[in-house]
């Protein structure tokens, strides 16, 4: 995907270390307004946690050598995911506009450090990705590509983590898109994200290194394949009813 749009918001940019973990790396607009988001036809609507604007982004320091983020999503019953459309944008240092990565998907069987159930667990597939022409924070906003499910992964259903993992020491200040929420606010929920860097044995949410935190960009998109109890929506794209 190629742009040349402008961002059209002044943004600021903070890049920091979380409290709790000096691995984490997050963008932030200072005044909290989404900027530009470049997505095609087919990364619009979807089942998604966000509210379409990004406010934010979280990557790892450069140090890392592979870092995964992942969401929960519901996927109804006989709705089969066909497509995942993921958000990403660029740090001030990085070193190139193109990222190959994961499109990772985790059983919701895992458990946290101390027990907690609902957690990444199971691997249940992984498919190569690559984003091109990804725009930087600052200047262009942030940008939604869409992924191509293999058939081995369209027969998800419940609740499963999807996200993303890549290689930030070799690609550096690289991005995952977040939609924030102002600091103590509790006007919307959080849909919990989680980051993985290997060896640590567990998965750990982001909400608590990142008060502002309110979802990933990352959405899935599909078809009816089953009436089931399923509705149809305006913002899922490719959803016929059943007769």
């Amino acid at each position: 995907m190629k742009s040349s749009a402008v961002l059209g918001l002044a943004l600021g940019l903070l890049c920091a270390p979380a409290a709790a973990d000096d691995v984490l790396r997050f963008l932030d607009a200072p005044d909290r307004r989404g900027g530009q988001v470049l997505a095609p036809p087919n990364c619009q609507g979807g089942l998604r946690n966000d509210d379409g604007s990004f406010e934010g982004a979280t990557g790892y320091a450069n140090a890392v050598q592979v870092g995964a983020y992942v969401m929960a999503l519901d996927i109804p019953a006989g709705f089969q995911p066909t497509r995942v459309c993921l958000c990403w944008t660029r740090g001030p240092f990085n070193n190139g506009t193109d990222l190959d990565f994961d499109v990772v998907f985790f059983a919701d069987d895992g458990v946290g450090a101390k027990g907690e159930p609902g957690f990444p667990g199971t691997e249940l597939g992984r498919t190569s990705a690559r984003a091109e022409a990804i725009p930087e924070f600052l200047k262009d906003g942030v940008a939604m590509y869409p992924v191509d499910l293999p058939p081995e992964l369209r027969a998800l259903s419940g609740r499963i983590h999807v996200g993303v993992e890549w290689q930030p020491f070799v690609n550096r200040q690289f991005f995952n898109c977040n939609d924030t929420e102002a600091e103590g606010s509790t006007e919307r929920p959080v849909f919990e994200g989680y980051s993985h860097v290997p060896p640590e044995p567990f998965w750990s949410p982001l909400s608590p290194m990142r008060p502002t935190y309110r979802a990933f960009g990352t959405v899935l998109y599909g078809e009816l394949v089953a009436a089931h109890d399923f509705e149809c929506r305006d913002d899922l794209p490719g959803c016929i009813p059943p007769p």
